[in-house]
């Protein structure tokens, strides 16, 4: 069997893959994160934070959100008492 005709019976349903420049180009990272504010600490140092919190609860693995949270309130109450 000849290529032509081994593709001639592809099935119509399936669409060739898009070309590289047809693909969208992800916004870098600054675009979509949420603006800093007094009460919002930036995500940057959220992450320092929660990571120390993270190592000095034993690097037990499972509680990221937790240390995300406690890191943000950590860096919120920092900021409210000087």
């Amino acid at each position: 069997m000849s290529a032509t005709a081994a593709k001639s019976t592809r099935p119509r349903s399936i669409a060739p893959a898009p070309e590289d420049d047809d693909m969208p180009v992800p916004r870098e990272a600054e675009e979509v994160q949420a603006p800093q504010t007094q009460d919002r600490p930036a995500e940057a140092e959220i992450a320092i934070v929660a990571y120390q919190i993270f190592e000095e609860r034993g690097c037990e693995h499972g509680h990221d959100l937790e240390h995300w949270l406690a890191a943000e309130e950590r860096i919120r109450a920092a900021r409210n008492n000087p």
